[in-house]
């Protein structure tokens, strides 16, 4: 991930960009995924998609 994208994502949400890297590390052993990894990520944002076409509400 470039610092660039880390920062576009961080300001809208008004947190600092660090910030961003520390949620997404988190992601990882809770989904078992490599957020690195491109597969990784495409499967983790189809599913964030499929519930929330689905209204399945999230935790």
């Amino acid at each position: 991930m470039f610092d660039r994208t880390k920062q576009r994502t961080a300001q809208p949400m008004h947190i600092h960009r660090q910030t961003v890297m520390y949620r997404i590390r988190r992601v990882e052993p809770r989904t078992d995924r490599d957020v690195a990894d491109t597969n990784s990520m495409a499967e983790l944002w189809l599913a964030v998609r499929a519930a929330e076409l689905l209204s399945i509400p999230s935790e």
